[in-house]
């Protein structure tokens, strides 16, 4: 441990060297009683007088210096350190201090304002992400509506998708009946070994963590043999358009409707609910499950300590509201209509973000072109 005083310390930039977290910065100053310490895991870099310490800061934020630093890498995996020679060896453009100082200020006056830019959208896209639940509340409603004594108010056949309203839905999903899951859907779950898991194989293995609301995320995918997958399939057959729900561990309560056209291995972390399409559609249950009300309904029966875990039998004993078929539908047209809107716009949010994102070290690499060129 290395024990600094304040005044020679006010203007050094300690610089994170381990693989891990290299690249973090800071200038140090104000300590608490003029004394500071830290870990041999920092390069320190002080400031000479006719350097500013924010000058030295921005110049090694670039992202081309942080590359060439990973580039000089030394030590063993997972503990890899950038030298202190390579900080040493740098060449950095010294223009007179004044104008350090300027272009420091209108630096920092930039990426200040890209801060605020960034915590702006970041509220935005938060906002925007949780529109899906608002209108899955507006159209299943809260725990709360059993007793709010609304008025019933059914959809209407003859009006057409766009005109029908969540309250219209509310109300008729409020007036239904409640059925048992067990009684409108047939339910197993996928197999209760560990089969080989391999990066190619002959069939998919999907597992919880392949399931998203709403879709399938393929991204960490494994396989498993034409043996294994033979003897799980023929206890776990899911076809295309069935539920899969997770019913087991830190994500249970998320559903997605199957897109798969294709035979694949389930785990039984996952459970597989068949529709009775005489009485309900696959669209329907996968709104309602993942739904706030529908989230609540599963998870308050959980059991496990460490492991949270829904059984079959309590997946097949909850009871939701099944309203008719065709207002299913309605339900599923209206909120796929909104959650189009949604997807769009955090789209243009996320590229928002990501082009603010960047704008820091575009800043930089201007800056320091032209210093580099007025050298």
């Amino acid at each position: 441990m290395v024990w600094l005083k304040e005044k020679e310390i006010e203007m050094e930039i300690p610089m994170n060297k381990v693989k891990l977290m290299n690249g973090k910065q800071a200038i140090v100053r104000n300590l608490i009683e003029g004394f500071g310490f830290g870990s041999t895991e920092f390069h320190v870099l002080r400031a000479s007088n006719v350097i500013l310490p924010e000058w030295i800061h921005l110049y090694v934020r670039q992202q081309t210096v942080l590359d060439e630093a990973a580039r000089h890498f030394t030590g063993a995996v997972g503990q890899q350190r950038v030298p202190q020679d390579f900080l040493a060896n740098i060449k950095i453009p010294l223009p007179p201090i004044t104008i350090q100082k300027e272009i420091a200020d209108y630096l920092q006056y930039r990426l200040t304002r890209v801060e605020e830019a960034k915590q702006a959208v970041k509220a935005e896209l938060e906002a925007a992400k949780s529109l899906k639940q608002a209108y899955l509340r507006e159209v299943f409603g809260t725990a709360d509506d059993t007793d709010s004594g609304i008025t019933p108010i059914m959809p209407n056949p003859k009006k057409g998708k766009s005109e029908q309203s969540a309250s219209s839905f509310k109300s008729a999903i409020l007036t239904s009946d409640t059925v048992k899951l067990g009684d409108m859907c047939e339910i197993k779950d996928g197999t209760h070994f560990s089969p080989k898991n391999l990066s190619e194989g002959d069939y998919k293995y999907i597992t919880a963590k392949n399931i998203k609301e709403y879709r399938l995320d393929f991204s960490k995918l494994t396989y498993v043999s034409a043996k294994d997958h033979k003897e799980i399939f023929s206890r776990c057959p899911v076809s295309l358009g069935d539920v899969l729900y997770i019913k087991d561990g830190a994500t249970a309560g998320i559903a997605c409707e199957n897109t798969l056209d294709e035979e694949f291995s389930l785990l039984s972390s996952v459970a597989l609910l068949k529709p009775n399409k005489k009485i309900v559609t696959s669209t329907y249950i996968v709104y309602f499950l993942n739904s706030g009300i529908g989230r609540k309904l599963m998870l308050d029966q959980v059991d496990g300590g460490a492991i949270t875990r829904l059984t079959l039998t309590k997946i097949s004993n909850s009871k939701i509201p099944l309203p008719p078929l065709a207002v299913q539908k309605e339900i599923a047209d209206y909120l796929q209509a909104k959650f189009t809107t949604v997807d769009t716009l955090v789209l243009a949010l996320t590229e928002k973000k990501k082009a603010i994102d960047d704008l820091p070290q575009a800043f930089l690499r201007e800056v320091f072109s032209i210093a580099d060129d007025t050298d």
